[in-house]
């Protein structure tokens, strides 16, 4: 298949010595190729590794690989330096899950068709969605009660429920699959941080964890361990928070601002707040982390943002209230839940323009696509 731009990062550190770094491979077919970029140079292999000689500080970046017409994307990772061996997987494109709040249901949409292939029954008013690394696990909140619904996406069953906080909303995952976390709960362990927590996201590497804290106009940063490390202030009520791909941002939209806070998090401070549409909640970012999408629940719109001068490249007209976001793996498509409208709009990357209107939803709120997180 093409190869596009899925997983990049940046290889952090000063040495200059030549050493190898090694990145190995896990879940394609056997003998298939794949290939990826690194100081200008590109290699391909149908081995489960390839391995470059370390330059120092410098790009890289994985592309798709396809067979069969299933398209496989690589995981997103970070940390890279001088001598490392790096893991990391590829995932077969999957379907898409829509927490459908209005009908206890986690609807799984397939992307091909653009159409509802089956529904879950969950609890009362699922809100957000987390799907495990490999897609065979969905995490669902369920804000009308404590607990957060654990489906086996093979039999489309809930094999579990996990008691959590009260009220549940946003849930995300962390890069390797090994926690899950629901507002200020993680299902392992809890830590409190106070105020109203709404939306919840992982750094690239799983050490940090960052919640928008609404009743207190802040973001809380929490270590692996689930300590509070730092509180930031930002704009009013902020609800979306979502983490660039090299892990050096954070997005938080401040719903009462109109605004989205830049938070840079090598000095854990706000270097730049963008004003946006009326009502911002959801956030998602490019695969690439060149984009920035903003649902405007007021205005009924999403902005797109150019994340290297913070300028409004686009606006799109959604439906009634939009309150999901997620951009599909291979950065072609976004999908907005409009709980309002009971739609999901498929906006093209490349028209920025609405291609299509999924339908048969109540209420739908967090939605994903991607390999990892939600909105």
């Amino acid at each position: 298949g093409e190869a596009r731009l899925i997983s990049h990062g940046y290889v952090a550190g000063k040495s200059i010595t030549q050493n190898l770094i090694t990145f190995i491979e896990s879940g394609l077919p056997a003998s298939l190729n794949w290939s990826m970029e690194y100081a200008n140079e590109v290699k391909s292999s149908k081995s489960n590794s390839i391995s470059f000689l370390y330059l120092g500080a410098q790009h890289f970046q994985i592309g798709e690989a396809s067979i069969n017409g299933v398209a496989y994307y690589p995981t997103a990772f970070s940390g890279i330096s001088n001598g490392s061996i790096i893991y990391f997987d590829f995932i077969p494109l999957r379907d898409m899950f829509v927490a459908d709040g209005g009908s206890s249901l986690l609807s799984v949409v397939n992307t091909t068709s653009n159409l509802i292939i089956r529904n879950i029954s969950v609890s009362s008013n699922p809100i957000g969605v987390a799907v495990s690394p490999d897609g065979n696990l969905a995490f669902v909140t369920n804000h009308g009660n404590s607990f957060v619904s654990v489906i086996n996406t093979d039999i489309n069953e809930v094999i579990a429920n996990v008691t959590v906080g009260v009220n549940p909303t946003g849930i995300t995952m962390n890069m390797n699959g090994s926690y899950v976390y629901a507002e200020n709960f993680s299902i392992i362990n809890s830590s409190k941080v106070g105020g109203t927590p709404e939306g919840v996201a992982v750094s690239p590497n799983s050490k940090f964890i960052y919640v928008a804290q609404s009743s207190l106009d802040s973001l809380v940063v929490l270590n692996s361990s689930l300590k509070i490390i730092k509180t930031i202030p930002v704009g009013h009520d902020p609800i979306g928070v979502v983490v660039s791909p090299d892990g050096r941002f954070v997005y938080v939209s401040n719903n009462l601002s109109d605004s989205v806070s830049v938070v840079n998090l090598s000095s854990f401070s706000v270097i730049k707040n963008i004003s946006v549409g009326s009502g911002p909640e959801a956030l998602a970012i490019s695969p690439t982390g060149s984009s920035l999408y903003v649902a405007n629940t007021y205005s009924n719109n999403v902005y797109r943002i150019n994340t290297s001068n913070y300028k409004t490249v686009a606006i799109i007209n959604v439906g009634s209230l939009p309150s999901g976001l997620t951009v599909n793996p291979n950065d072609e498509f976004v999908y907005v839940s409009n709980f309002g409208s009971n739609s999901v709009s498929v906006i093209s990357t490349s028209s920025n323009s609405i291609v299509d209107s999924i339908t048969g939803f109540k209420n739908p709120q967090g939605i994903t696509d991607a390999p990892f997180g939600s909105t």
